[in-house]
């Protein structure tokens, strides 16, 4: 690697994910499966036994599977087939993957802010403790933000450089972002805005741009629409996740919220309104009319309460940004953690995070307190990046680029499910604003 601050921000970035990778496995109790993840190995067993993408049973029990998108089940299938069924291998993979994530954030940063910048935006990233966290974890997040950073860093060089050899690579590796989790499905349309921005009075250029990546973009999803139309027969469907979610996650969190119960009792009456609401309908539904139906009744239960939902949204957003992940770092260490209701008021949220600062170890305290002082540097020092973006002219379409990219996976955060996971896609962009926010012009 001629670029040799690149190879240290690897390197730097391999070592730490790595040293958590030892010390976990040195850990009793520990586990680098979560709930998710036992899906996602399910069907990567299936991938290798029986040749069929479904999530538990056999060829004889076979129920077509539409909840999980096929990128990290094959991803897990593949590693299992050359390591066998051993978490180890795909987790070292991760690591490297999210390594290499640490670096595309350096060129990138070097590219908008010279190589202070880019290395400072890299060490961000190695440093981030929720990055490092998601690498050691049989999960989707680390393969995602890597595929869509790469989409994102190839879009820029579009930008730049104006050849559509780039734009085509970025809508390809968008594609295989969406097809890792769904969220990325739609962000062909930000990008879409960017360039509309960028190429104004060009309306022959527009067409074009836009043809290329959305042609790239549809050349890796069509296939998996296809699929679901044949084993489904239903067009066009993509995943049912967000079914799922709507339905299991938001309703049943704003019940919470509006009847000021708690989560169990909150699924419990929202099932019992459920079965009143199927009483004039079809109820012989396979699985995915089933969750169309639940996502039908969950739209009708959120838009009666507006501006609960509203202020579910922001509490979520505002945990999700503010978490240490400091109880995801001890279930991952096989440490017994009190876990927060999703419809707690903030009274009640307070009272809580008061009682596990006062029940955590002195070394989690210690934690908790510099991943916030850090998290709460970085915030502010990307503010200030985007107001120095906003200056410099030349690089103002990337400001808009990284603004719907925040905003974009600011509303795709499941109300309801407060989870740090979900600031992940963006924290390489907030580490180049901060970046630029922390000098004063772009060094060579």
């Amino acid at each position: 690697m001629r670029d040799k601050l690149g190879l240290f921000v690897f390197l730097s970035a391999f070592v730490i994910r790595m040293l958590l990778f030892i010390f976990v496995c040195g850990s009793p109790g520990h586990s680098f499966m979560f709930t998710d993840s036992f899906d996602y190995d399910n069907v990567a067993v299936n991938l290798l036994e029986h040749r069929q993408f479904f999530q538990s049973g056999g060829p004889e029990n076979f129920e077509p599977y539409t909840f999980r998108t096929p990128v990290y089940p094959f991803y897990l299938a593949i590693l299992y087939a050359l390591g066998g069924r051993n978490v180890y291998v795909p987790i070292i993979f991760q690591i490297i993957i999210g390594s290499l994530t640490c670096l595309l954030v350096y060129q990138l940063g070097k590219e908008l802010t010279g190589k202070i910048g880019g290395l400072v935006a890299g060490f961000i990233m190695v440093f981030e403790p929720i990055s490092i966290l998601y690498s050691n974890l049989v999960l989707t997040e680390t393969l995602f933000v890597f595929i869509f950073t790469l989409s994102i860093f190839y879009f820029l060089r579009f930008i730049y450089r104006e050849q559509r050899k780039w734009l085509f690579l970025s809508g390809c590796f968008l594609g295989l972002s969406a097809l890792t989790r769904p969220v990325a499905l739609y962000f062909f349309i930000p990008m879409f805005i960017v360039s509309l921005i960028i190429f104004k009075g060009n309306t022959i250029k527009r067409i074009l741009n836009f043809g290329v990546l959305l042609s790239a973009f549809l050349l890796f999803i069509t296939p998996w629409f296809i699929r679901n139309y044949l084993v489904l027969d239903v067009f066009p469907y993509f995943s049912s996740v967000y079914d799922y979610n709507l339905f299991y996650r938001t309703a049943i969190s704003l019940e919470c919220s509006v009847c000021n119960i708690d989560f169990e009792s909150a699924k419990e009456k929202l099932e019992r309104e459920y079965e009143k609401y199927l009483e004039d309908k079809e109820k012989s539904m396979n699985l995915v009319e089933e969750l169309k139906s639940r996502r039908r009744f969950a739209t009708q239960k959120i838009s009666q309460h507006p501006m609960k939902y509203i202020n579910l949204h922001l509490k979520n957003f505002l945990v999700t940004y503010g978490s240490t992940g400091i109880g995801k770092y001890s279930q991952l260490l096989g440490i017994h953690t009190q876990i927060m209701d999703f419809g707690m008021d903030v009274k009640t949220l307070w009272s809580r995070i008061k009682e596990i600062f006062m029940t955590r170890t002195k070394i989690q305290v210690v934690f908790m307190i510099m991943s916030l002082l850090f998290s709460g540097f970085i915030y502010l020092s990307a503010c200030v990046g985007v107001f120095k973006f906003i200056k410099a002219n030349k690089d103002f379409p990337v400001l808009i680029l990284f603004l719907f990219i925040i905003i974009y996976f600011a509303i795709f955060i499941v109300p309801g499910e407060r989870d740090v996971r979900f600031r992940l896609p963006v924290m390489p962009y907030i580490a180049i604003l901060a970046s630029k926010g922390l000098f004063k012009r772009r060094q060579s």
